[in-house]
């Protein structure tokens, strides 16, 4: 077990591991009312799905295809103009390749895609609808299992904790 102690002591800065345990300690309170409260807000969350995944879930659709379509437009119109600027260089000047405006026409073909991805897979969308309004359903319901993820997080984290001291331990011991 010294040989343990005196590796980790001598390949680790454990002031530094003390200090980080010691500011956690300080931490507690705020990081379990930090927790609490993501759990209030995703049962918020799941409230809100349930009354409005419809909405939600069209209207971020819709904004991504007009974000898309904004960033297209912005695109073109500055490409066109250094098109234009590009063509008013003298003869003898060797003119630069006009990047912004191919850019645009890529933007243009992803949007166009995009569109009809959208027709074509709207019934789709209207069930993963369905299907996000029934899970919100669960979740409200049965509330304990908004617990899972921390459970399993924490049990992960000791268990790494379990292993990596194993870890250290097997390695120290050749």
């Amino acid at each position: 077990m010294e040989e343990i102690y005196a590796y980790v002591n001598s390949n680790f800065d454990v002031n530094y591991i003390t200090s980080l345990m010691e500011d956690i300690k300080t931490a507690a309170g705020f990081i379990a009312f930090s927790i609490l409260v993501a759990l209030f807000l995703g049962m918020v969350w799941m409230v809100v799905m349930k009354m409005c995944a419809a909405v939600i879930t069209w209207l971020t659709i819709i904004l991504v295809q007009l974000l898309i379509v904004a960033l297209t437009y912005l695109l073109y119109s500055m490409g066109t103009a250094r098109q234009t600027e590009i063509e008013n260089y003298p003869a003898d000047v060797e003119k630069p390749i006009n990047y912004t405006l191919y850019v645009s026409y890529g933007f243009m073909v992803i949007c166009g895609i995009m569109f009809c991805a959208i027709i074509c897979m709207y019934n789709k969308i209207r069930i993963v609808i369905a299907i996000m309004e029934t899970s919100a359903d669960f979740v409200t319901e049965v509330c304990t299992v908004m617990l899972v993820p921390p459970i399993m997080m924490i049990l992960t984290m000791i268990w790494s904790m379990v292993w990596i001291f194993l870890a250290v331990y097997v390695y120290s011991n050749g």
